[in-house]
């Protein structure tokens, strides 16, 4: 399966690097790393993600980089996967907005 981020997602995560690059180089390093490894894994398994809880009517998934979550919703007719959206642990979430299908 192909991985893509949405516009929201790449912002937020290429902010994420931005910020952690500028405080420290090793951290944004170590996240780049933890992150490629979990796409890798999610690419394999796609269904390996659990829902997210506080949204239980969306289409979502989510797997876990400490201290981020990454929210993600599955295509399986057109072998994608969609990074939607990303939040730090400690952050309130709000609903994402999906890519149409």
């Amino acid at each position: 399966m192909q991985i893509r981020f949405s516009p929201l997602a790449t912002t937020r995560y290429d902010e994420l690097l931005a910020y952690l690059r500028e405080q420290n180089p090793l951290a944004a390093e170590r996240m780049m790393a933890d992150v490629d490894r979990a796409l890798r894994r999610l690419r394999q398994f796609p269904l390996s993600g659990p829902p997210v809880r506080e949204f239980p009517q969306l289409p979502l998934r989510q797997f876990l980089v400490q201290p981020y979550r990454f929210f993600y919703r599955v295509d399986s007719s057109r072998k994608l996967i969609w990074i939607v959206e990303m939040w730090h642990g400690a952050q309130d979430i709000r609903a994402p907005e999906l890519p149409a299908p």
